[in-house]
């Protein structure tokens, strides 16, 4: 039962995903990696945009766990 749960989670998390999620995700990178959220997210980046990114990454299948390269490659795209 809780693997069928899981596997549905992970099928449907591009949908589920929301934009508090988000905020809860980048500030947990905050705390450890304080030089990569300050003065991007959300001065240069929105949460929705980084959302957005979140979810194309997830549609195509990837894993979206190394959230401080994507903070990265969003701010370099800049």
């Amino acid at each position: 039962m809780i693997d069928n749960v899981s596997t549905k989670c992970q099928e449907y998390y591009a949908d589920i995903l929301n934009k508090q999620i988000v905020k809860i995700m980048i500030d947990n990178i905050k705390e450890f990696f304080l030089g990569v959220v300050v003065g991007l997210v959300p001065e240069k980046i929105g949460y929705l945009q980084v959302q957005r990114k979140l979810q194309k990454i997830l549609r195509e299948g990837k894993s979206i766990r190394d959230m401080l390269h994507i903070l990265e490659e969003l701010e370099e795209a800049l």
